[in-house]
């Protein structure tokens, strides 16, 4: 437990009108809080992977929440982040990248802009790479190096080859041919693999930062031939990576979920308690296990889960069951309240004339029309309804 005056909390806050088992709660909050960065870093104490999930996508405040932890993360002696933002193809570039003698902005361009080409150009998801460059560049000679390493496949076929007459690269059969299976579960199950080989084989800690819907451990989906778990990705039986790591090493992992990440009830609900705790803004980190009332949440669709049927542990229950954050994570990450969220900011030079082409190569893969033709307006067009459709969901969504 943090002694209350390292947050700089001072006397509970009397609030007219709260009862004794609200102030009670309130306190064990304020109690219980840590420095939302202590708080990450404090976890590989006890445990060896430690997922941190970031719901919705291209929230500015929690990416450079990860840039600051990269240093105190080094410190600790976790030398490895699992990065859903770099394509695992990509590995040799990201090592080279990082080693380097000087920061080659141009390969960190081609790294972010091959992971999901326009949808994810953003300073900051690339910047992470800067960071941990810095990390490298300022140690001796004979010391251990940061590693970043790259988690993700691509969302489908990327050559002509991989397709078959008639098909799109984004049909779900041409997709899970090409991946070897359900996209979904093969997708989670080769960072399964990675986390495994790169990390748990090696005796190394790491800080493993993805969407939330990747880093579910304790909590997940039971198999519902009816509907999908995970919205419009996932089919049938699927296992987050977490789960999959979780089964391997069970206690070992441990699973924080930033604030943001449930539905918007659930936000507002849990962001109602933390700012009452603490009006004064503070960015925080708690297990919900031990904190009676943030646990008690309600967070039935946290982590992108349909309520379908779904198991804690060895309990079912049918999608009538509301779970709560005890239930489904272990730990809370609380950087802004909701209403405050930024989007990223674009990388406005990512579109050289090489990746302009590539750009329209991969669309027309994609959409399976050899023919298709993208002008510089078009693609322009394109980068501003990603962009709108972004910031609705970062900056635009209420809470009730």
């Amino acid at each position: 437990m943090f002694a209350a005056a390292l947050l700089g909390f001072g006397a509970p806050h009397m609030v007219a009108g709260q009862n004794a088992q609200e102030r009670a709660s309130l306190e064990q909050l304020r109690r219980e809080a840590q420095p939302a960065e202590d708080y990450v870093v404090g976890k590989f104490r006890d445990h060896d992977i430690v997922f941190l999930g970031e719901g919705p996508h291209y929230v500015r405040q929690n990416i450079e929440f990860l840039q600051r932890l990269i240093s105190k993360l080094y410190a600790a002696g976790v030398h490895n982040l699992g990065y859903e933002f770099l394509l695992s193809k990509d590995q040799a570039k990201v090592d080279e990248l990082l080693n380097g003698r000087h920061y080659d902005e141009s390969l960190a361009n081609d790294l972010i802009f091959n992971f999901r080409l326009l949808h994810t150009s953003f300073r900051e998801y690339r910047d992470v790479l800067r960071v941990a460059w810095e990390i490298n560049h300022a140690l001796p000679a004979d010391a251990p190096r940061f590693r970043v390493v790259a988690l993700d496949v691509p969302l489908g076929p990327t050559e002509w080859s991989q397709l078959r007459e008639g098909e799109k690269g984004m049909d779900a059969k041409a997709r899970d041919r090409w991946i070897g299976g359900d996209y979904g579960s093969r997708r989670n199950i080769l960072w399964a693999d990675i986390i495994s080989r790169q990390f748990i084989e090696k005796d190394a800690k790491a800080l493993i930062y993805a969407g939330s819907g990747h880093t579910s451990t304790r909590f997940y989906a039971e198999e519902n031939p009816e509907g999908t778990h995970y919205e419009g990705w996932h089919r049938g039986h699927s296992r987050s990576a977490g789960n999959l790591i979780y089964s391997y090493i069970g206690d070992r992992t441990f699973r924080i979920t930033l604030h943001g990440s449930e539905a918007g009830p659930e936000v507002a609900q849990a962001e109602s308690l933390i700012t009452a705790a603490f009006p004064e803004k503070r960015q925080l980190g708690v297990d919900v296990r031990s904190v009676t009332a943030l646990g008690a949440v309600p967070s039935s669709q946290l982590g992108y889960l349909s309520p379908s049927v779904t198991r804690v542990g060895a309990e079912t229950a049918g999608g009538c069951r509301s779970f709560t954050l005890a239930d489904v994570t272990d730990g809370y990450v609380y950087l802004a309240p909701r209403s405050e969220f930024r989007m990223q900011r674009r990388i406005t030079d990512i579109l050289t004339l090489q990746r302009s082409r590539e750009f329209t190569r991969q669309m027309q893969i994609r959409k399976g029309d050899r023919n298709l033709s993208l002008s510089d307006a078009d693609i322009a067009n394109i980068v501003r309804e990603i962009d709108e459709r972004n910031r609705r969901d970062v900056e635009g969504v209420r809470n009730d």
